[in-house]
């Protein structure tokens, strides 16, 4: 029964966004459905909460800005050479690729 609960939804999702778009134009509604993606994406993310800490463990040692930041330090290129190496390489290939 779920199934087919999916595919009516489905079929009226297609056909409204049919309709959506014919009437204010293909531009006009993806640039509205990914105004509300991002609006979504916004709210929800504003309302997660971290998990509260395990008994035990103290509070971070770093924050989430200083770990990021540290990515972007030469010894974390030191230290994980042959990624970057590959990283590198792909970047090479897809920009020598035409």
């Amino acid at each position: 029964m779920l199934n087919l609960a999916v595919f009516l939804a489905q079929i009226i999702a297609m056909t409204a966004a049919g309709a959506l778009i014919d009437s204010v134009g293909y531009f006009a509604f993806f640039y509205a459905l990914g105004a509300i993606v991002i609006v979504a994406g916004l709210v929800a993310g504003s309302l997660l909460q971290d998990a509260p800490l395990l008994e035990g463990t103290g509070a971070p040692a770093s924050s989430f800005l200083s770990e990021f930041a540290s990515l972007f330090q030469w010894d974390t290129v030191r230290r994980n050479r042959g990624l970057f190496i590959l990283l590198l390489f792909i970047i090479w290939t897809l920009d020598n690729s035409d």
